[in-house]
């Protein structure tokens, strides 16, 4: 278990987000706005965006 989490704010650029856990080798990170958690980042949530922009949403090519 990783006690050393790292967070980001709402503000960051998913392009930052996914380099800073390529580079660390983590699967996710979470999101922090003004002391609250407020979204957890994963891997799982890049591919899903990955397929939702590929098909329009839809789970067909576009």
């Amino acid at each position: 278990m990783t006690t050393n989490v790292l967070i980001i704010p709402p503000s960051t650029a998913l392009i930052e987000a996914a380099t800073l856990m390529i580079d660390r080798k983590i699967g996710c990170l979470v999101v922090v706005d003004q002391k609250k958690r407020v979204d957890i980042l994963t891997e799982s949530g890049f591919v899903k965006l990955a397929v939702a922009t590929a098909t329009n949403g839809n789970g067909r090519p576009k």
